[in-house]
């Protein structure tokens, strides 16, 4: 069954090549990704690009002022984080599971496209951390804000309506996925440890990873493009010289998780069994998939069991039928991240565009 899954998806022609060299032939060029408005609450998409190098700038200031009333919620939110981590690494520490850190994390403030096709985007400091980002997914903003209103509305004093509680507090966090393509026109997917994440486990995604103050450039400015190198070094081993074509597809807003991640591709000098070969375990942790399994197959691939691979990932075009469940069609885990089913949706929006 393994042999046969990996025959599935090596190179089949040249053909291949071409698809993939002319798909980064028009990235570079600058052609532009149209997508419906439908679309774009669909992936939570802010912006699409291609946004290079030189076109985006991203700027870090420092916390906003708060009035006093502002300031009470504030403290309340921080003392809230600080039970909440540690009622979690109490129940990590029983289930043998790795313990949150609540590292402070920048924040995005603002994202807007300029006439001029520069991308630019503000970011804050000491305004979130990673506890409040776990916290306040999903209903937890929300529980966390009737908490709030309960605490004060007891004693007599002024709160925040809802909505000013969220925009103050719901996190925005940025952060980096990037589909890399192979020398042999492979994409490469990595794992996700139950032990070291707080959602989606063992899901299937591309190298992702948190952008922190430390992501910088040779001009000192914090950098998406760097954090994306850093990540794709840390998950799949890949040197920032054998990374090339680089482009960022978009920014999508998580709304689950609260991120604001930056879609990113890119191809490697190295070969997919070059990269498979530096990890001993990669039938745990990796699997390929063919670009050609974006561009056109439309058939959900079976799952495959064996002794190694679990879980693979059915055709890209056709994920999001098969979200959410298991092989009986009954609700079970989710396969892959919305930052990945993002990515996929873009650069199958470009592969079609270029077909035209």
């Amino acid at each position: 069954m393994t042999e046969k899954f990996w025959s599935e998806f090596k190179p089949r022609d040249d053909a291949s090549s071409l698809i993939i060299e002319n798909f980064f032939k028009s990235l570079r060029d600058g052609e532009s990704i149209e997508i419906t408005e439908e679309d774009r609450e669909k992936y939570g998409l802010l912006v699409t690009g291609p946004i290079s190098e030189d076109t985006m700038k991203f700027s870090v200031e420092g916390s906003r002022e708060l009035n006093e009333i502002q300031q009470k919620a504030k403290d309340f939110v921080g003392r809230y984080i600080k039970k909440f981590v540690e009622d979690v690494n109490k129940k990590n520490e029983k289930e043998g599971k790795k313990q949150m850190e609540d590292w402070p994390k920048i924040n995005i403030a603002d994202v807007k496209v300029m006439d001029n096709g520069e991308c630019n985007i503000v970011a804050r400091t000491g305004e979130t951390s990673y506890g409040r980002v776990v916290a306040f997914k999903g209903e937890g903003l929300r529980k966390a804000y009737d908490d709030y209103a309960k605490e004060y509305s007891v004693s007599g004093e002024e709160i925040l309506p809802f909505e000013e509680f969220e925009r103050l507090f719901m996190p925005n966090v940025p952060a980096v996925s990037t589909l890399i393509m192979t020398a042999d026109n492979n994409i490469l997917l990595t794992k996700r440890s139950p032990r070291k994440v707080s959602s989606y486990e063992e899901a299937w995604h591309l190298p992702a990873g948190y952008l922190d103050n430390k992501d910088k450039n040779e001009r000192g400015e914090v950098d998406p493009f760097i954090a994306a190198k850093r990540e794709i070094n840390e998950e799949v081993g890949l040197t920032k010289e054998q990374i090339d074509d680089l482009v960022c597809l978009g920014i999508m807003r998580n709304r689950d998780g609260g991120i604001n991640e930056f879609l990113f591709v890119a191809r490697t000098t190295m070969r997919s069994d070059e990269i498979v070969d530096k990890n001993i375990k990669v039938g745990e942790s990796r699997l390929l998939l063919h670009p050609k399994d974006i561009d056109g197959d439309v058939r959900p691939r079976k799952l495959i069991k064996s002794g190694k691979i679990s879980t693979v990932l059915p055709a890209l075009l056709k994920i999001d039928e098969v979200f959410g469940k298991d092989k009986k069609g009954e609700p079970g885990p989710e396969l892959t991240v919305p930052s990945s089913k993002a990515l996929f949706f873009l650069v199958d929006k470009l592969l079609k565009k270029m077909k035209s």
